[in-house]
């Protein structure tokens, strides 16, 4: 019995000296890859802020040589591609991107700090250098673009205008690329542009040709309503106006003799439906182009026909030609709709010109063509 006794005692004892040695070593434990990626990581973030990219890159090239383990993800997706671009390791960054399906979404190596947030600011900082040294590089147009778009998101802080321009303009020029999949899975979604707006404003009228002989030039009013999608631009409007007549004039209309005395007012009318394309777009300006076509009415409403006032249709034409449209966003806010919900919406500032080519217009006086001008402003809430 006593030698049983001896036994679970001696048995006790060093299986407590066991059991302490592994708790110390646990302690003392510190695992050579978190000590060496954290220094690491923090030198490269030293280094990046006194701007010495090729120190970065020396750091970074150092580190992924001791680390050879795949497995072992000592960066986030974001946080390296910060690193290659404060690094300016062009080549290795397209890399990183391309295989965005791959790396995207992998979890840190235990132990080891997230840097993410400042290598991102650090990089923010750096755009327009870097931006120059991309330049300079002799890097395929494609891949110049590609980075110029991830610039773009990075300098904003997140998705803007200049943001969504600039992968439109990617995707369009380059629709199938090996950066798919770092588009679909990583790049913030840019929605389709879709406004609709309603404008109005002052319009000047100026009578072209004969028609200016007859009539003098007159301020009236314009209003119509936009719709826009992407840069694709089009308006239903109204414009109307009194034009004062110049000399009395003898006419004939509706087989009919009519004497119209001098400064006696006419009423012009014109509808039309204007469609065009945003050719320039830089933060809160749009440059469009456009045509419109439509139909336009000369009418008197005051000649007196044997006692009676009567309303004369001196001419309804058939109206087209060119214009050009220019807008600056004043305000940018959210529009509370019935419903409740709030879409986004836009306080606009507008000028438009162009020049209206009446067709059928038999009487000579009355023949010509129509110059206008109009500016306003415009609401218009984006879905």
């Amino acid at each position: 019995m006593r030698k049983i006794v001896a036994l679970v005692l001696v048995l006790s004892f060093y299986s407590s000296i066991g059991l302490a040695q592994i708790e110390r070593e646990i302690k003392n434990y510190k695992d050579s890859t978190v000590v060496l990626a954290n220094k690491a990581k923090s030198l490269m973030l030293k280094y990046a802020g006194e701007e010495r990219p090729e120190k970065v890159a020396e750091i970074y090239g150092y580190i992924n040589e001791r680390v050879t383990d795949r497995k072992t993800n000592l960066y986030t997706y974001s946080s390296e591609l910060y690193v290659l671009l404060l690094s300016r390791q062009w080549e290795l960054w397209i890399a990183h991107a391309r295989k965005c399906r791959q790396k995207f979404g992998n979890d840190l190596y235990p132990g080891v700090k997230d840097f993410t947030d400042q290598y991102f600011y650090e990089l923010q900082n750096q755009v327009p250098q870097i931006r120059q040294d991309l330049k300079a590089s002799a890097l395929p147009e494609v891949d110049k673009a590609m980075l110029n778009v991830f610039l773009e998101l990075i300098e904003a802080g997140g998705v803007n205008k200049e943001y969504e321009s600039a992968l439109k303009k990617f995707k369009r020029y380059y629709p199938r690329t090996k950066y798919d999949d770092f588009i679909g899975r990583y790049l913030p979604v840019v929605n389709i542009d879709f406004m609709i707006a309603s404008e109005f404003g002052p319009q000047a009228l100026m009578p072209i040709g004969e028609l200016s002989n007859t009539f003098d030039w007159n301020v009236g009013f314009y209003f119509g309503g936009t719709f826009q999608i992407e840069k694709v631009y089009l308006n239903f409007s109204v414009g109307f106006g009194n034009l004062g007549l110049n000399y009395p004039v003898d006419a004939q209309l509706d087989a009919n003799q009519v004497t119209f005395e001098e400064n006696e007012d006419f009423y012009f009318y014109d509808y039309s439906i204007e469609a065009g394309y945003t050719v320039y777009e830089k933060k809160s300006m749009r440059i469009t182009p456009y045509f419109s076509f439509g139909d336009a009415e000369l009418d008197s409403p005051d000649f007196n026909y044997e006692g009676d006032d009567t309303f004369i249709d001196v001419f309804s034409s058939r109206s087209y030609g060119p214009g050009l449209r220019f807008s600056w966003t004043l305000a940018e806010f959210n529009y509370r709709t019935f419903y409740g919900h709030a879409l986004p919406a836009q306080l606009d500032l507008f000028a438009k010109g162009g020049y209206r080519f009446l067709s059928g217009v038999d009487d000579e006086l009355f023949s010509g063509d129509m110059a206008y001008f109009s500016v306003g402003i415009v609401f218009g809430v984006n879905y």
